[in-house]
């Protein structure tokens, strides 16, 4: 596991922000009720705790407050329009990376993906391993972004914990649990990690692995449908 410090930082979205704020792109971010001048800011905002998993307590509000309700629990952020990505990270007992996968989460039910696929995205996996190696995070972490209205993926949230859609990675090349357990003994080399292939699931009863091609073909239908 992390360290307790380590732990702290990531546990709270807050001093998480403040930790990365210009070594990977995050979405501007304040305190509720802070002194923070937000006149500048125009349209949807999101309010959330520092503490939290999932969707719990997430608000998407049409305009920033005028003067919101001091709470020093809740964060007023940024509204991110554009897709949202997860990024599994693998990093020795040290937090240097040895393999950044990440997946495009195409549908989320309650902060959950049940539709999603792993996609080949530089970006992604550049600014996933200088937060990882940056907080000295080892083993295995997820690394969340989604991305802002220029394009560019910004930080969401880091979970120190391997994460629900793992075997999704796993079936793309990468065994991250295995891998995990021989970095623990010391035992896995840059050379031992494979590279990763594009694949996609959805999840209902059980996961079922598709092509891209299949995953496009029933995104088709579905629109059709609607």
């Amino acid at each position: 596991t992390a360290p307790e410090p380590v732990l702290k930082v990531v546990l709270d979205k807050f001093k998480l922000v403040c930790v990365l704020d210009g070594i990977i792109p995050v979405p501007a971010t304040h305190l509720l009720g802070s002194n923070a001048d937000l006149t500048s800011w125009t349209g949807k905002c999101i309010t959330k705790p520092r503490r939290g998993a999932g969707s719990r307590g997430i608000s998407l509000l049409e305009e920033v407050p005028a003067s919101p309700d001091p709470d020093p629990s809740m964060l007023i952020q940024e509204y991110l329009p554009g897709a949202e990505y997860s990024v599994d990270v693998l990093a020795d007992r040290q937090g240097r990376v040895l393999s950044a996968v990440p997946r495009e989460r195409l549908k989320v039910d309650s902060g959950v993906a049940v539709a999603a696929r792993v996609v080949r995205d530089a970006e992604l996996e550049h600014f996933a391993t200088l937060a990882v190696e940056r907080l000295g995070l080892p083993f295995i972490s997820n690394v969340q972004f989604r991305r802002n209205s220029m394009g560019v993926p910004c930080l969401l949230e880091i979970n120190p914990r391997t994460p629900g859609t793992m075997p999704l990675t796993v079936a793309s090349g990468v065994n991250m649990p295995l891998l995990a357990l021989r970095a623990l003994l010391g035992h896995v080399t840059d050379a031992e990690v494979p590279a990763f292939k594009e694949v996609a699931t959805v999840r209902y009863w059980t996961e079922r692995f598709i092509t891209p091609d299949e995953m496009s073909a029933l995104t088709v239908q579905s629109e059709v449908a609607a």
